[in-house]
């Protein structure tokens, strides 16, 4: 607004004899007005958003409220109140809320711990007390804990006043999910039901399952525990011990027949090979004394007269029966050689028939005798 009138005294000012400057002047002063115009518009806007600011400012001071410590601990309670009872779903009249589930989870926890503890206690006093063997303890252990678990999570329920019928849909639900893949899961764990039942595999056993050989360490709900000879845990499906064929070596007893393989040369004395082979168990203190060892004369072979010889003894791993054998071949090796009877090895006679004489020629190799010279010998 001043340079606007500091134009139009540019104006009254002017030489009226000079058009073009009065001309200049006059366009001066439209801007100005053009631009005022502008200004003003924009002052208008500016009150306008202004008043919205401030009421927005006032309605937030109204709806802002200041807690002291006391104040904030109680709407935090409220509000943490609010959500414990919070009504999940509502099942026969009853509700299901957030502090009923919490209250049951906890209590199936504690439930399931306590299962273990005393399964647990049970076990050791079944192997102390009683001298019950370990699988068999073991079996009861296992069943134990399944009844207690099943029991607390029933009593869970109960106190809690969860109703069964909340559990119709998901009963459902698992049907649908065991009729599609779920069958391996379920058929894992009847098994596993079944082993410690029946017993077939029991725990510390030494099996053969699938070619894999170990001792059985822990029968579980869906699988089973195998450490192999190398120390390495094998995770078994428990319906594999009933779907294949199992070699269990110390179901009955721990007592084992081992059979070492001896090839003497031909000609040797048959009778002193048995004498001594007989000799070599006798002085291994594994080897049970009864049943007796024998010798068995098994074949006429290519290139040996094969021997067997046979004994018994106790293992629990499959290591013990591999260290056995390996000491009777050691001792078997030392007898035969101090009593000069020759351990026989692979070998060939070659006999040539033929109407005419064999035609033999040494050729020299490159530098002796020539390039290609070569000798014949009738």
């Amino acid at each position: 607004r001043a340079q606007r009138q500091e134009a139009l005294a540019d104006v009254a000012e002017a030489d009226p004899g000079d058009p073009v400057a009065t001309a200049a002047l006059r366009v001066r002063v439209d801007a100005l007005d053009e631009l005022q115009d502008v200004y003003e518009a924009d002052l208008d806007r500016m009150a306008r958003t202004r008043l919205i600011v401030e009421r927005f400012a006032d309605e937030l001071r109204a709806e802002t409220v200041t807690l002291d410590p006391g104040e904030a601990l109680d709407w935090i309670v409220d509000a943490l109140r609010g959500v414990w009872n919070y009504e999940i779903h509502e099942v026969q009249g009853q509700s299901l809320r957030v502090r009923t589930v919490v209250t049951g989870i906890l209590l199936l926890v504690l439930g399931v711990w306590v299962s273990r503890l005393l399964s647990t206690v049970l076990f050791q006093s079944l192997l102390e007390r009683l001298g019950m063997a370990e699988g068999a303890a073991a079996a009861i252990r296992s069943l134990a804990f399944y009844a207690l678990a099943l029991t607390f999570g029933l009593f869970a329920l109960r106190v809690v006043e969860i109703p069964l019928t909340v559990f119709t849909l998901l009963g459902g639900a698992l049907a649908i999910g065991v009729g599609f893949g779920s069958q391996n899961l379920v058929n894992n764990f009847l098994s596993g039901l079944i082993l410690l039942i029946e017993r077939p595999v029991r725990v510390g056993d030494l099996v053969e399952v699938g070619g894999l050989y170990g001792n059985v360490l822990n029968i579980g709900a869906r699988s089973t525990s195998v450490r192999t000879g190398d120390n390495l845990d094998i995770i078994v499906p428990n319906s594999r011990f009933l779907e294949k064929d199992v070699v269990n070596w110390t179901l009955g007893d721990d007592t084992v027949r081992v059979h070492v393989t001896v090839g003497v040369a031909y000609g040797s004395p048959v009778r002193e090979v048995q004498k001594l082979l007989i000799k070599a168990t006798e002085e291994h203190g594994k080897v049970l004394r009864n049943p007796a060892p024998f010798v068995l004369f098994k074949d006429f072979g290519d290139n040996a007269l094969l021997f067997e010889l046979h004994f018994w003894t106790r293992i629990r791993r499959l290591m013990d029966r591999k260290r056995i054998e390996s000491d009777m071949r050691f001792r078997v090796e030392r007898l035969l050689r101090e009593g000069g009877i020759t351990i026989a090895f692979p070998q060939r006679d070659v006999h040539l028939d033929s109407l005419h004489p064999v035609q033999v020629q040494i050729v020299p190799s490159p530098g002796e005798g020539g390039e290609y010279g070569e000798e014949t010998y009738p």
